[in-house]
Order: structure tokens, then sequence, then C-alpha cells
């Protein structure tokens, strides 16, 4: 049989023919619903969607509101899609189809979306080069409402409403930077601008709810956590360009509103806490407007993403912002808007402790606080911060915060916040009241000048040396003023009469020995073993050739031999020059001398007269001031000074000669001079470089007693010495206990400023010529009290020296020394008995057992034992912070404990050794002893 393999089986075909006929009905179907969608999409863009029918609405109003050919003009109005190009933008805005009428100025009151555009934007904000999006976000492809509007589920840019358009502006506007006028995000390592006042003052045109935020972020002190631009702080998240954020940059896990970046900020700024679990964010006392326009202007600060062309002009204007701005922006979230101070979380610690706890921020408004901490503190400070903690160093290189003149604005207003009008022309001991002042003293400045003035921290106040160069004016101006960088502060907020109260005390310590007339009685008398022209030679040699030579021939004070001198002055004159000196000369006041001694020095200085005395007339010159002025500038003004202050020639503009000298005297100086010095008569014959009349001399006298009763002017600069030479016997001889830049070591320090402005050319010499009793500090020409021989050439040079230091700075402006003597054991026991408990035990917060050691501020910080000397920290343990928890440790201070004047300088000394980079004397293995002391627990002693 064969089998026939071309024949087909029947059921086979009609299996095939059936899957034909069902492909080609599926593909009949799917052909029909092709047609079908597209003709519905047909159907809906060209009859659906709204847009026409806004369009048909917009023409019908225009046609009602025509006459004639504009009606008929209007009646072909085109019903089409439309929509604006801006390639230079990237956005194609189809907005128009439906908001017809937006630039329509007579559909002012029309329903959206035919209404015209509100204000008079579209003038400056053409729809044609701007289009829509970029102002108000949406979808600007779409045609639906719901998707033009970005009101989809994953569409980021939503429509903006309200203030909320006003978000977008920072596109192309610089009002709403809080710097003002950059375009770009600084880069890191590039110079910022200077914040200006304009810049900061600068507000977005329309739109109050974005000035009020900007205003809320300048005042609360949010730059003080925040960058913006890299100005600000480190320890929140930049905001610089917060509004490009998108909801997938946030954690809405703690979110209870919509899932929106505005929703995060309002709930975050309401609750930082809850939101942000692990922010050091604390919670404000803002309200829920205030919390509005914050979120708002926090959403503007968007990158600038629009060509130049489209950007406005920089508003004008370099006005400098006030330390009082910068303050309020960079520091008050920490320190309070008033520098009161406040509280805040440690990143480093915050995690640790359990629960966390809060550090204490010092207050800067604080009279304690002001007193203590010089400009040059609070500068460092500032500028470079405390590594470690929330102080960052806002004027590093970085550039991360302020400028250096921007920091000395700060500076400046914080010092502003300092009490007192006071100055040292309104004190005096004459006003004051010697038994008030006792109180004052024992109260504010016996903790470290001792009970009787002796000195211990502070130096001793009851020598009779000290006392008697030192003028009422320098003790007022050094009670005000302080001692920057010394344990002197300043007592700005003692009144005029409480400091003449204080001054009146001090100078009961410089005892009066002699009686004018009893002194002048004894001249008279011949000579007796107690009054003698030998005594007085003796007496004159011990305190009064330093200065005036062995012969009175002048030497670094004025000659007192000539004649031309003791004819002219009576034995009142002498007795009132010695007892009463010279304020602010180098001239004292010999008022510890007895009145034999005074009777004996006058007269020895009388044994020089070799021709009698001249009667003078007492009567007063009657002469024209204002010319006199003239002619004492062009005549005297280069050996006296510009304003008599003192020079080459003595200082004519002093109190005590004013009152003493009569104008028969200075008439007769002036005319014929003083043979043997520099004074060259002026009279016609005489030899002076210029002739005067006898009534040009009178107009001079008349314009030197104008200077009575007005504020002295001290001398500045040396004439006499040379700094460079100056500075070579400094080294030899007085370094060793001043310090090799005058900075202070055993001896106080001499190239303060503080002390340099207030202490006279005169004081300098006077206190090197006499020394001070009781103290290592000697005279330093040959005496037998001294060790030293300088001649006064020297001694000029070394007070040039001296001065030149308050103008042109030694290396390193501010020195550190260990106070001496110092014992680091005992140190060490008493800061663990009296500062370890609010401190901690190694001088800063560290966690133990999960909770922090402390919550005052870091001791231990190489920041803050850079910028603080010894003694600010005296001074600050001494006084305390009144208002604060740091309690005064000074005898006579009402703290909890009085410590002794040694025992602060152990202190001291003890806080002093945490630091590596103060210089000290310490050595690296006394250093390593110490620490292993203090694991041990043994006391290891440092001196």
């Amino acid at each position: 049989m064969v089998n026939n393999q071309n024949e087909s089986d029947p059921n086979e075909a009609r299996e095939v023919k059936t899957s034909s006929r069902g492909w080609k009905l599926v593909l009949l179907l799917s052909s029909l619903a092709a047609l079908g969608l597209m003709a519905a999409a047909a159907i809906t863009e060209n009859v659906g969607f709204d847009w026409r029918s806004h369009q048909r609405e917009y023409r019908d109003a225009v046609i009602a509101r025509s006459t004639g050919k504009m009606a008929e003009t209007a009646a072909k109005m085109d019903i089409s899609l439309k929509q604006i190009v801006i390639p230079k933008l990237d956005r194609l805005d189809r907005c128009i189809v439906c908001h017809a009428g937006i630039d329509d100025p007579n559909m002012a009151e029309a329903a959206q979306p035919l209404r015209a555009h509100s204000g008079t934007w579209l003038k400056s904000h053409p729809s044609e080069k701007f289009g829509c999006t970029v102002c108000h976000d949406g979808q600007g492809r779409a045609l639906k409402k719901e998707d033009a509007h970005g009101q989809m589920k994953h569409w980021l840019q939503p429509r903006t409403i309200g203030d909320q358009i006003y978000t977008a502006c920072a596109r192309c506007h610089y009002e709403n930077d809080l710097y003002g006028t950059e375009t770009l995000q600084f880069a890191r390592g590039v110079t910022a601008s200077p914040i200006t006042k304009e810049g900061l003052a600068a507000t977005l045109p329309g739109s109050e709810s974005i000035t009020r935020g900007k205003k809320l972020i300048l005042s609360l002190g949010c730059l003080g956590c925040h960058k913006h631009r890299n100005r600000g702080g480190s320890l929140g998240p930049d905001i610089t360009l917060i509004g490009d954020k998108l909801p997938h940059d946030f954690d809405f896990s703690h979110i209870e509103g919509e899932r929106t970046v505005r929703q995060w900020l309002i709930e975050h700024f309401k609750r930082p806490g809850e939101v942000s679990p692990d922010t050091l964010m604390p919670a404000s006392e803002i309200d829920d407007g205030q919390i509005e326009d914050l979120a708002n202007y926090m959403l503007s600060l968007r990158a600038k993403s629009v060509p130049p062309s489209y950007m406005p002009a920089h508003p004008v204007g370099q006005t400098p912002a006030s330390g009082k701005t910068l303050y309020a922006v960079f520091c008050s979230a920490c320190h309070g808007q008033d520098g009161q101070g406040s509280t805040v979380r440690d990143p480093l610690l915050a995690e640790a402790a359990d629960p966390p706890l809060d550090l204490m921020v010092p207050s800067l408004h604080n009279q304690d606080t002001l007193a203590v901490a010089s400009d040059h503190y609070l500068r460092s400070i500032i500028t470079n911060g405390r590594d470690g903690t929330t102080m960052l160093a806002w004027g590093t290189a970085e550039g991360i915060g302020l400028l250096p003149d921007e920091v000395d604005r700060v500076v400046d207003y914080i010092r502003s916040w300092q009490s007192g009008e006071v100055t040292e022309s309104m004190a005096a001991a004459a006003k004051g009241d010697a038994e008030v002042g006792t109180f004052t003293f024992w109260r504010n400045c016996s903790a470290c000048h001792g009970m009787l003035g002796q000195g211990g921290i502070g130096t001793s106040l009851n020598s009779p040396g000290f006392l008697a160069a030192a003028s009422d004016e320098f003790l007022a101006a050094t009670i005000i003023e302080g001692r920057e960088n010394t344990a002197m502060p300043s007592w700005r907020e003692l009144d005029e009469q409480q400091v003449s109260d204080l001054i009146a005390y001090i100078r009961r310590w410089q005892k009066t020995k002699n009686q004018k007339n009893l002194s002048l009685s004894l001249v008279d008398k011949p000579d007796s073993f107690r009054v003698s022209k030998k005594i007085g030679k003796i007496l004159y040699n011990a305190n009064c050739a330093l200065c005036h030579g062995g012969d009175g021939t002048g030497d670094l004070g004025i000659s007192i031999s000539s004649p031309e001198f003791l004819t002219l002055v009576d034995d009142r004159y002498l007795y009132e020059t010695l007892a009463r000196g010279r304020p602010g000369t180098g001239m004292p006041a010999w008022r510890h001398l007895s009145d034999e001694d005074m009777a004996s020095l006058i007269k020895y200085l009388r044994s020089w007269q070799r021709q009698p005395s001249v009667k003078l007339a007492s009567s007063r010159v009657q002469g024209d001031p204002w010319s006199g002025s003239t002619l004492f500038f062009d005549n005297c003004s280069k050996c006296h000074g510009e304003a008599a202050e003192g020079g080459v020639g003595p200082q004519l503009n002093n109190p005590v000669f004013l009152e003493l000298v009569t104008d028969a005297m200075l008439t007769r100086w002036i005319a014929n001079g003083k043979v043997s010095t520099g004074m060259i008569g002026f009279a016609k014959a005489e030899q002076g470089v210029n002739e005067l009349t006898p009534r040009q001399i009178g107009d001079i006298v008349s314009y030197l007693r104008t200077l009575e009763g007005k504020e002295r002017v001290s001398v500045k600069r040396s004439p006499h010495g040379v700094p460079q030479l100056g500075k070579i016997w400094f080294t030899e001889s007085c370094s060793q206990c001043h310090g090799e830049a005058g900075e202070g070591s055993s001896g106080p320090a001499l190239s303060n400023r503080a002390f340099l402005k207030n202490a006279s050319d005169g004081f300098l010499m006077a206190t090197m010529a006499m020394g001070r009793d009781g103290t290592e500090m000697r005279p330093v020409k040959k005496s037998p009290q001294s060790i030293l021989d300088l001649t006064g050439d020297q001694i000029n040079d070394i007070v040039a020296y001296l001065r030149s230091l308050e103008y042109e700075r030694p290396a390193g402006d501010t020195p550190h020394r260990f106070v001496i003597p110092w014992d680091l054991g005992r140190g060490r026991v008493l800061y663990l008995a009296n500062c370890s408990g609010c401190h901690g035990v190694n001088g800063k917060a560290e966690i133990v057992d999960t909770k922090l050691s402390a919550w005052a501020p870091e001791l231990n910080n190489e920041g803050f034992l850079a910028a603080a000397t010894d003694g600010f920290l005296q001074a600050t343990i001494v006084l305390g912070r009144t208002g604060t928890a740091m309690r005064a440790f000074g005898k006579g201070h009402n703290g909890l404990v009085d410590l002794t004047m040694d025992e602060i300088d152990d202190l001291v000394a003890y806080i002093r050794h945490w630091s590596t980079l103060a210089p000290s004397p310490m050595t690296l293995p006394a250093l390593r002893s110490i620490a292993e002391s203090e694991e041990t627990g043994e006391a290891q002693v440092g001196n």
C-alpha cells in the first residue's frame, strides 16, 4: 500500500482556516479600537479641552466691547493652540491657551483664567521674553488644567500661588540674596566680598513675605549654624540653594502634612527636634506667620539659572555692614540677641550623653567679662575660634564668616556694651573722700593689690616712689581703662566720685611729712645738725642728681643751677616744686621728705646762686592769646611741643608749673633765655633765631595762660632717645624682669598699650631714676640701692624704645608667661576642689557613664588658651562673672571660697599647663611629669 504525502488532512485544513479568521478578527478589532482612540483623542483635543471654550469666551468678551471694524476683527480671532517658545530659558509654555486675556488690561476684572495679569509685572517681564513657568512653575507643555498646574503625583515643580510665587524670583534677582550682589556661590578659597548695608537691606519688589523672611534670617542669627555662599557656621546644613532641593532630598518620616519641601520646612521650624531627631537646632519662639515667611524665604534661595541679560542691575551701595548687624547675623544664635549668652548642644557629645546636656555659651554682655577681656582677646577668639567646640573660626583664610575689618566692627559693637562715661580728667584725689574710698578699694582692689597696697597679683601701690611719680590722671586712667591682657580690669562701671574716692584713699599711702610754712622758716635759720647745706647736698646727690646732674646743670631734668632760674624763683616756688612735683613728667612729688630735709635741699640749691634775687612784678600781662598761639607755634613748639606738652624743652602745659610761675618769670625767660641751656633769649640783641618785641612776648605769655585748667597733653614719643639703642640697653638691663619685648615676667608688662597710653615719658624716667621702694625695681643709675649704672642718654634711649612699642608691636602681640612662682601640684588640688565641678576634671566636657562631666566653657582648649593671657585668667578667677554661675574667688569679693594671691597664681599655672602652643618656661619632660602625676593622683610641684 502506498502512502501519498501530498494529500491534505481535512481536519487540519479546517483548523488553519479557523485560526486565520481569528487573527483577522483580532486585527480588525484592534484597528477599530485604535481608530476609536484616535477619534476620541481628536475629539478631546479639538472639542473636549477647556482651552477652546476659554478662547471663545475671550473672543466673545472682546466682540462685546468692540464696535465696527474692531468687532469684525475680533470675530475673526483664531481659536487655536498657542505657545511661547524661549530657547534661552529652555522653556515652552502653553499657558496662554487658557489665559488668553493675560496681557489685556480690559480683562482686569474678569474671572480666571481670562483675567489680566495683576499689577504692572508684564511691563518689566513681557510674556514673550519670560514666558510663565520661569516665575510660576508648573508644567508649561500641558494643556489640561491639573497637568499644567503640576498637580500630579510625580511633577516636582507644581504651580506656586500667593506669596510663594516670589520664591522663583531668585532665578534672576539678587535682592533676596542675604549678602545682596553675588551671582554665584563662592568657590572655596576665593575671598568673599564685604557684606554691605545695602545688600542686607535689599528687598525683592512686591513680596512682603520674602522681605520679612530675609529679615528673620538675619535677626535670628541663623548663619551662626548654617552657611550661605560659604559664609556662616557648619553645625547645620548649607542653605545656599535649598530652594532648588526636591522632596526626595528630605526625610518625611516625621512629617504630618503633605510631602512637599515647603511643608517639611514649616514643620521643621515648628518642632525641629521631632522632625529631625539628630538636629542641634533649638525650638524657636516665632509665630506661625513668621514661620510661613521663613519657609517662603528659604524656598527663594535658588541658583541663578538665567542668562545675564535676564538679570536686573546690581543694587548700588558699598556702605559696610555695622558691627551690630554682623553680630546679629553670625553671633546672636549662640550668644543671644543682646549678648546675654545661652546654651547649645555640642554635636560631638550630643549622641553620647544620655540625656543630652547643653553646654553653656559665655555671656558677652557682662561688665565683668568686658572689664577683663581685651579687644585682642575678643578678636582672637572670633578669628580663630575654639577647636573642638561649637565656636567656629570666623576669620580664617577659608573665609567662612568675617573679613578682618568686619571682625573689628563686631569687637567694637561688643565693646559698646561696656558701661561708663568717666574720663581721667574728671577724677582727682582732691574731689574724693578717702574714707569712702577705703571700702571701694577693699571690695574691688585688695584681692590683687593687697589690703595695704603692698602688691601681689597686681603691682605695689603703696611704694613712695610709685606714688611720687604717678599723677592723679595716671591713676584715674589706669582704674577706668584697666590694662588689657593683664590682671588689671577696667572699672568703667565706677562713676567720677567713686574713682576720686579711690584715688584719695591711695594717696593716703603717700604721706606728707612736710609743711610749707615750717620748711621755709627752717631755710632762714643757720645751719644745724638737722638742717644744713651739707645734709642738702647728700639728699640732692641721692635723689636729684640722677635727673638734674651733679652740678644742677641738667641731664634728664632741666637745669636748676642757672642764675636765670635761681634769681627769679623764690623759696616758695622751690618748695612747691619739690613737694608737688610736675604731674605727668619725670619730676616726682617729694611729699614724703621731712620739713628738715626740704629746708636742707632748698639751702643747698641756694648755694649755687651767686647773684642777688630779682624782685619781679606780680601783675598779669595783657596780651593777645590768639596771636600768641601763632607766635608760640613758630618760635617755641620745636622744643616745647605743639601743645606745650614738652619735648627737648620742658613741659609748659602743666597745671603745677602754670600755677607757680608768674607772668614776669615767663617774660624774662622768653626774652633773655637761660645760660648754659638750649633756651636762647628772643628779645632784641639776644641770640635767638627770631627777635620778638615786648608786645609779642606778652602775647605768648597770654597764650600760655589759656592752657590753665585745660586737659594736659602727654608726650607721645621721646624726642631725646634713639629707640634702636634703647632696645639694646633694655635687653641688657631690663628684660630679665620685664621680658624680652617688655611683655612682663616677674616685673610688670611695659609694652602694654594701655600702660604706654597713660604713662608719660617722665613717668618712665622717674620710675627708672627712683625705683620702687619695697620691690625689686631698683634705681638704674649708680647708687647704694642700684645694681645698674645707666647714663641719662641710655635712659632716654630706653624710654624711646618703650614708647615705640605703643605704635610698632613686637613679635607675638599677646605674650604669655607663667605666673611666678608656681606650684602645679597645689594648683591641681585647687582646680579639682574649686573648678572641676563646672569645667570638668580635665578642663573640658567628657562622657563618663553616658553622662557629661561638665557644662561650663572649656578651659583645656588651645583656642582659648592662645587668646587668654595669664592676667585674663587671674582677673576672671578673682572677679568671677556677675549674673552667671562663675563666682568670685578673690578675697573680699564675697565668693564661695577666698583664695590667696599665691593660690590664684598656682591655679592659673595649672590651667596654663594644658597648652602646648602658648610659650612657657615649662619643658616637655615637666609636662609629661604633670600628666603622669594626674593619672596617679600624686602632687607635682613645678617650682
